[in-house]
């Protein structure tokens, strides 16, 4: 608020006079009256042409001085409105530049708002409705399950250049054998290395692998390889069935899902995110406390199923169920009491299996489903027909 000045003050006090005046019209009232009044009052003491002249006269100077006054007070009217508005552009005139700035500023803040309002209220109508803490196991279980079928590739632009596409192909089998008997063949042609994750050279190079637990996805880690200054360029290979292990007893060890080649070079850190399953049902979540480091699983059968899931595109549930029938020989019974409801995902599992190379109908997870037809054992039974005759 500001202040008004005297010149200021004085022009509203005229206004306010101004606005008591009387108008033309009421000016007028007051004439007609005065000829009124002075008429019958001639007329009944005086004589009658003598009082009608006087009242005549009397009522014309009425009617004349009335119109003077009111002629006079619509022009001062006029006047004072006229300097009055002239007086609120010279005041705008004056208003400071920093006064514009900060009236602007606010213009600018208030459509922010409504922007900001606008864009949160589209955000939370488009973002889903399932919502899950971290910490929450069951709550992050349930929200995968529900999750449409994806697909898993490697984050490396360098797993996709001509030279490794042999350890590539091996990779896919997810025969641990093949693997590594891929990689040797590429490390004797020369050129830059690749080894695996466990590889005891990597130590010897100054490379350190690790893990931590990725907050940004559901349920997932994010690995991590890092060299000294006198480390070559190399490729680091997390291939199907590395295991990262739990920082307590107790909770569970989880298996990476994807392959991932990570290449890094002297004094770099590289990292490559992969989703993960649980390789001990019974066990509890591991990510309240940082990660032992990457290993292998001692079931080479892991590291068929891993590949198998990536290859397939399977849902994360079927992956899950997939890796605990292996890893862990569990039974339907097991995965049904799990928490997160995975009895539905038991028949998509087996697919996923069956396309590993393994028997189903010898895991103890199938031990009461009806048996599925395998086409080895069909190959083999009409083969053997063939030569029965």
């Amino acid at each position: 608020m500001f202040a008004l000045s005297t010149k200021e003050e004085r022009i509203c006090e005229c206004e306010k006079q101004t606005r008591t005046v009387p108008s033309l019209d009421v000016c007028a009232d007051a004439a007609i009256f005065v000829w009124g009044y002075f008429t019958p009052f001639g007329e009944v003491r005086v004589d009658r042409f003598q009082v009608a002249a006087t009242g005549v006269s009397v009522g014309a100077s009425g009617l004349l001085l009335a119109l003077g006054v009111g002629l006079v007070c619509d022009a001062r009217a006029r006047e004072v409105d006229a300097r009055a508005r002239a007086h609120s552009e010279q005041r705008a005139a004056r208003a400071t530049p920093g006064q514009d700035r900060v009236a602007q500023q606010w213009a600018e803040i208030q459509q922010l708002r409504e922007r900001v309002a606008r864009s949160r209220t589209r955000s939370v109508a488009a973002q889903p409705a399932r919502v899950a803490r971290p910490d929450n196991i069951d709550l992050v279980i349930e929200e995968m399950d529900d999750e449409t079928p994806r697909s898993f590739s490697t984050v490396d632009a360098r797993a996709e250049m001509p030279e490794l596409a042999p350890i590539r192909a091996a990779v896919a089998t997810g025969d641990v054998d093949k693997i590594h008997e891929a990689v040797a063949q590429h490390n004797a042609l020369g050129g830059e290395p690749v080894f695996l994750h466990d590889d005891p050279e990597l130590a010897k190079r100054g490379i350190t692998v690790r893990s931590r637990w990725d907050r940004s996805r559901s349920f997932g880690v994010v690995l991590e390889a890092s060299a000294t200054d006198q480390t070559d360029p190399c490729t680091v290979l997390v291939a199907p069935g590395a295991i990262v292990k739990s920082g307590s007893d107790g909770d569970q060890d989880t298996a990476p899902i994807q392959a991932r080649f990570i290449h890094v070079g002297p004094k770099e850190k590289a990292t490559a995110s992969a989703d993960i399953c649980c390789a001990q049902i019974h066990q509890h979540d591991p990510r309240g406390k940082q990660s032992r480091g990457i290993t292998s699983h001692k079931d080479p059968r892991v590291a068929r199923v891993a590949a198998a899931a990536e290859r397939d595109s399977a849902s994360w549930g079927a992956a899950q169920v997939a890796i605990w029938a292996v890893a862990n020989d569990v039974t339907a019974t097991e995965v049904a009491s799990a928490p997160g409801g995975y009895a539905r995902f038991i028949d998509p599992a087996r697919d996923v299996l069956e396309s590993a190379g393994i028997d189903t109908n010898k895991l103890p997870l199938y031990a009461k489903a009806n048996p599925k037809v395998r086409r080895d054992s069909l190959d083999l039974d009409i083969l053997g027909r063939i030569r029965g005759g």
